[in-house]
């Protein structure tokens, strides 16, 4: 059957991409780690599953010849594999350190992703291997393998059908409660693996999707409605989906008391069964098209979207691994923006060059193989009848073609077809380079360390720090420190030595406290803009400045140092040595207090960048303290007040 295609529901695979993307986007640009809840985002994959197979089998009703099910494996294939492989190779090429193990698992693993078929193994060291987000086209995979076989005489069996695949999710459910599997663990069986990653579990949802096109076709598809009606059901889908995902927790947990389905079907709830026929019903009014929701989901934005929201699900979470382990996160909606923008223009980029020319040549290339293999079997005939219409097809093709780009501005059908593909490439080229760029790192000797440019000025300086003092496990020793304040607020100096030779990946996680250790704010500093290699034995240094603007009600700064590492963007604390008191007081106006960091109590990152080297000001005010253990975290405490108290904090 020709390919039918649906703009609206087109549409609707970006916003189900952008909840995923939401979903993975908590705990980063200052998003809170429960963004948007109570929804369960992440049920933007279960919605994938649904509509995969509401399209499927909307546009292939029956595959009854072996040459027609090749046929759909091929298309299936070129869908789906070819970005795929190019999101794997871009993965080696920027996040290599994440790669662990030895050269027999990381060949076993990149096998199985290859191969697509990771989340068929219930281990996470497999499933979440590499592209961790392509564990959903590895069960895509197995679906697209078990659909001819579901189609056979889907009319007549479908409940049948649909029946057996609920049941064989409970029987998952069933398999993880009597193994009493642990929900999570870096290997091994997981109830995680089994009920959200494998196909088995999963297929259900599919299933559902292909019953409901089904009934679409019966039922729905050339029944006629007025505006209002169709509005109606419109807003009741829509109503469904959102009640579903918004109560979809306290649904799952009170589900979860029934024996058959307890802690194993309880993953499956929350991240599917609560919402999945709320989906199907959304798909199906979607694509009956008589609503102005539907008509608004016909607009070519929301289709170009749509078209490009595979490669955006596919890019997402590495982009967001690159940004996080390389560069200090910000806050706000100008990071967030910069990424979205960024995100979608190496979207377009890899659809526009990888994803849709490769399905082109690899369908089109087996149909030129098909026609040799009949024309050698003296079929020249018919392939011949066959070939006319062919070029007759291509030449009105091309006719409209050229039509249409007579019709458009001077040079938008080059523009559309040659240079916006060659832009986007230009501007995410232009993108590394200026997140690359930055300050140099300031290193110094060690007696430079020790003796800085503050104190040459005659300017007493904290020296709360010396060599014995706080030493990062095997790879930095905090030799000094220096606080600084003037007219323009306040600048922290630290003074580094590195134990051995490393890339600097760090941050140096700053806190702003009022009273009582109540957070006014967050800045992270990255130790390294440009990720600079560093000897054993160099020393650097770093100036974290704070504004006099946001000293408002501060009465102590404190820091530690992290940094990310492993497959989850999640910061952790570098371990360190016990420090070693041994500084003096020098001015008592202020006092600063030193001692050992420890994890932060979240992840955000938020960087702020640092003002050029300037001579001290002659009301500048720097002090020292003996360090002490407060906390678990490096204290500055500043005494009085560094600000006008009279603005209030911003908390």
């Amino acid at each position: 059957m020709a390919q039918q295609k649906i703009d609206s529901l087109t549409s609707l695979r970006f916003f189900a991409a952008a909840a995923i993307v939401a979903y993975h986007c908590r705990g980063h640009f200052g998003l809170s780690s429960d963004f948007l809840a109570p929804f369960e985002l992440s049920q933007g994959v279960s919605f994938f599953f649904v509509l995969s197979g509401f399209i499927l089998a909307f546009v292939y009703p029956s595959l009854d010849s072996s040459a027609a099910r090749s046929k759909f494996w091929l298309a299936r294939l070129a869908r789906v594999w070819p970005l795929h492989l190019a999101t794997f190779l871009l993965y080696l090429i920027l996040l290599p350190e994440l790669i662990k193990g030895g050269v027999a698992s990381v060949a076993a693993h990149s096998l199985a992703n290859l191969a697509l078929v990771q989340a068929w193994i219930p281990d996470q060291a497999f499933f979440f291997s590499f592209n961790t987000v392509s564990w959903s086209i590895s069960t895509e995979a197995f679906f697209y393998l078990s659909f001819p076989f579901l189609i056979r005489n889907f009319e007549r069996n479908w409940p049948l059908k649909l029946a057996g695949s609920f049941a064989l999710m409970l029987g998952m459910a069933g398999i993880a409660n009597l193994l009493h599997l642990p929900t999570f663990a870096d290997h091994g069986l997981t109830v995680h693996g089994l009920m959200y990653i494998n196909p088995l579990s999963r297929i259900f949802e599919f299933t559902l999707g292909m019953s409901v096109a089904l009934l679409y076709r019966r039922h729905l598809l050339n029944t006629k409605a007025s505006a209002t009606s169709a509005l109606l059901l419109e807003i009741l889908a829509l109503a469904a989906v959102y009640s579903a995902t918004f109560y979809t927790e306290k649904i799952a947990h009170a589900l979860s008391r029934w024996p058959i389905v307890g802690s194993g079907g309880l993953i499956w709830l929350e991240h599917a069964g609560v919402p999945v026929l709320a989906f199907a019903l959304l798909i199906a009014v979607m694509a009956w098209g008589r609503g102005p929701v539907a008509a608004l989901l016909r607009l070519k934005p929301f289709v170009f979207l749509g078209e490009i929201s595979f490669a955006t699900y596919l890019l997402h979470r590495m982009f967001l691994h690159y940004y996080w382990d390389h560069f200090a996160p910000e806050r706000g909606l100008l990071p967030i923006a910069c990424y979205v923008a960024f995100l979608l223009t190496a979207s377009y980029a890899f659809w526009a060059l990888v994803e849709v020319p490769c399905r082109h040549l690899i369908v089109n290339g087996a149909r030129s193989d098909k026609r040799g293999k009949n024309d050698k079997r003296g079929k020249n005939d018919k392939r011949d009848k066959n070939d006319k219409r062919d070029e007759n097809d291509k030449r009105d093709k091309s006719d409209r073609r050229d039509k249409k780009a007579a019709s458009l501005p001077a040079g938008g059908f080059v523009w559309r077809r040659a240079l916006a593909p060659v832009f986007a490439v230009s501007a995410l080229a232009a993108g590394f380079v200026a997140i690359w760029s930055g300050p140099a790192l300031e290193r110094c000797t060690a007696s430079g360390a020790i003796l800085s440019a503050a104190e040459k000025n005659g300017v007493h300086e904290c020296a709360a720090i010396d060599e014995s003092s706080i030493a990062f496990g095997d790879d930095l020793k905090l030799l000094r420190s220096s606080v600084l304040q003037d007219s323009r607020g306040l600048t922290v100096t630290l003074y580094w030595q590195a134990l051995r030779a490393q890339k600097l990946q760090n941050y140096i996680s700053a806190r702003l406290l009022a009273d009582n250790d109540v957070l006014v704010r967050f800045k992270d500093y990255r130790q390294s803009a440009r990720e600079e290699h560093v000897r054993a034995g160099e020393c650097f240094s770093n100036r974290l400045f704070v504004p006099l603007s946001e000293l408002t009600y501060v009465k102590s700064l404190a820091f530690n140092l992290g940094r990310a590492v492993g497959p989850a963007p999640q910061a952790r604390l570098i371990p360190q040595a016990r420090l070693v008191p041994q500084a003096r007081p020098i001015a008592p106006s202020k006092t600063i207090e030193l001692s050992k960091p420890s994890p932060p109590s979240d992840t955000f990152n938020e960087s702020a960048s640092e003002p050029a080297r300037e001579p001290v000001d002659a009301g500048a005010s720097i002090a020292l303290a003996r360090p002490i253990l407060k906390g678990g975290l490096v204290t500055l405490q500043l005494q009085p007040a560094v600000a006008d108290r009279s603005a209030k904090p911003v908390l």
